[in-house]
C-alpha cells in the first residue's frame, strides 16, 4: 500500500509513477513502514515545474526509522530503472520530505540532476 495525504491531487498519472509506487513500497517495507505521498500536482508548486506537469511527487519521511537510508534506497532503485529519475533529500528545502521527479525532457543527467 502507498498512502496519500488527504490533500494530494494528481493532474495525471504517468507510467513512471507506477515504478515510483513499487519502489516506495519496497524501500519503506525494508524499514517496516508504509510510504505516504504528501504532494503531487495541485499544491503550491511553480507553474511549468515537474510537479505542475505531473512528473514529481513528495514523500513523507516522518514515521520512517532511517530517512537517509530510505532516500538512498529510492535513489538506487529508481536510477536502476532510468537515469531520468531524480531523488532529493537533505538539502535546505528537503528535510521533512523526499522529492522525486522524472525528468522526461532531460538527457545525460548527472547525479545532481544537472
Amino acid at each position: 500500500m502507498v498512502e496519500l495525504k488527504e490533500c494530494v491531487r494528481f493532474k495525471c498519472i504517468p507510467d513512471e509513477f507506477f515504478d515510483v509506487c513499487e519502489v516506495l513500497k519496497e524501500c519503506a517495507g525494508v524499514q517496516g513502514a508504509v510510504p505516504t505521498i504528501t504532494g503531487a500536482s495541485y499544491e503550491d508548486y511553480p507553474k511549468g515545474s515537474y510537479h505542475d506537469k505531473g512528473y514529481a511527487w513528495d514523500i513523507r519521511v516522518e514515521g520512517i526509522p532511517e530517512p537517509l537510508a530510505y532516500a538512498c534506497c529510492l535513489r538506487t532503485q529508481l536510477k536502476s530503472i532510468s537515469e531520468k529519475y531524480r531523488v532529493v533529500y537533505g538539502d535546505v528545502d528537503h528535510t521533512d520530505h523526499i522529492h522525486i521527479e522524472f525528468r522526461y525532457d532531460k538527457k545525460n543527467l548527472s547525479e545532481d540532476g544537472g
